[in-house]
């Protein structure tokens, strides 16, 4: 049975994170309030060689977390399944990339490959005493993007809430 201590030995540094992505990686990040800030604002700041050319996958973006002055440079390219006000005008402007997809089919899109992801980035709460993680209220299809990426990247919130199910 893994334990907390299991968890522990698995603790990376955010640099060490940004050192596991690759150029061209497809980058999947929990979206909402799940959103793992620290990660997400340091692969913007980052000015790293091997951060060039993502493919950002969201959900839903909302906030500021991604600028459009960033996506304008060759750092990445932001996909998204929901048009929000937040990115409205940079998708008129072909600066962000919309996919038109019914909430339902989006787990298919990402389990069948159809929109690949080769990093999940994801916020979950700490493990609980059997080392097990949560994915609390923001689940929507982190939980698809998690179980199809080759590398998950778990960014630990104490905030975040522990709910029951397969979360």
């Amino acid at each position: 049975m893994k334990t907390v201590g299991d968890y522990r030995e698995k603790i990376v540094s955010v640099d060490r994170v940004l050192e596991l992505i690759k150029p061209g990686n497809r980058v999947f990040l929990s979206s909402g309030p799940a959103i793992p800030a620290l990660t997400v604002k340091a692969i913007v700041d980052s000015v790293a060689k091997n951060l060039l050319d993502l493919e950002i996958i969201q959900l839903i973006t909302l906030g500021d977390y991604l600028p459009s002055d960033a996506r304008q440079t060759s750092k990445y390219r932001l996909k998204t399944f929901n048009i929000g006000e937040s990115i409205i005008h940079d998708i008129s402007e072909g600066k962000v990339d919309f996919i038109p997809a019914n909430l339902m089919e989006i787990p298919l899109i990402l389990s069948s490959g159809a929109v690949g992801v080769d990093i999940a980035v994801v916020q979950t709460s700490p493990p609980d005493r059997r080392g097990f993680l949560n994915l609390g209220i923001a689940i929507d299809v982190a939980n698809i993007a998690i179980k199809n990426a080759d590398l998950v990247i778990a960014e630990i919130n104490p905030a975040v809430p522990v709910t029951y199910g397969e979360t």
